[in-house]
């Protein structure tokens, strides 16, 4: 009932709520610069240096979550259902793409001058709305979450897996 990493796998939901929540961030503070920042008050346009700075730090986001959200899928259906469960995982991450950038021209297209700025704002709310879905998932599996697996590490003080200690261990495996 752990991934690679040796987290445990009712770590996952929080793990990528995390990187969810830090996307939103990033997203935000672009948006906060198209409306307020001088080159926007200027040009028009953010600089590129802020957005090659959003964008790498949305990738270290999308670098954690992706591996979790691969990790998280084994837990939460029978492991008879798992190709489906994938293969229907891989079509809705694609179909919310296409559809993400459709409406993004859409909504930078005819909200005028202020379109970059409330496409972005879209953005961050859709952040929003997946990491409160990721915090209602509760995985499922052999080893309750909260509770040490035999040679595993204990839940911590409050109850909660000691998921950080978790971590540090399957990291020493590299």
């Amino acid at each position: 009932d752990r991934d690679v990493t040796g987290v445990q796998t009712c770590a996952l939901p929080i793990l990528m709520a995390g990187c969810d929540l830090a996307q939103l961030g990033v997203t935000a503070a672009v948006v906060a610069f198209l409306l307020l920042g001088p080159a926007a008050v200027v040009t028009g346009r953010p600089a590129v240096a802020v957005l090659a700075g959003a964008a790498a730090a949305q990738g270290v986001a999308a670098a954690v979550f992706q591996p979790a959200a691969a990790g998280l899928v084994p837990a939460l259906v029978p492991s008879a259902r798992l190709a489906d469960a994938n293969a229907l995982s891989q079509v809705g991450a694609a179909a919310t793409r296409v559809a993400g950038l459709a409406t993004a021209g859409l909504l930078a297209a005819v909200a005028g001058p202020g379109g970059p700025a409330w496409t972005f704002a879209l953005d961050a709310a859709t952040f929003a709305v997946s990491a409160v879905s990721l915090i209602l998932i509760r995985p499922t599996g052999p080893e309750p979450c909260g509770q040490a697996a035999p040679g595993g590490r204990a839940a911590s003080a409050r109850g909660r897996p000691a998921w950080r200690a978790e971590l540090r261990a399957g990291w020493t495996a590299f």
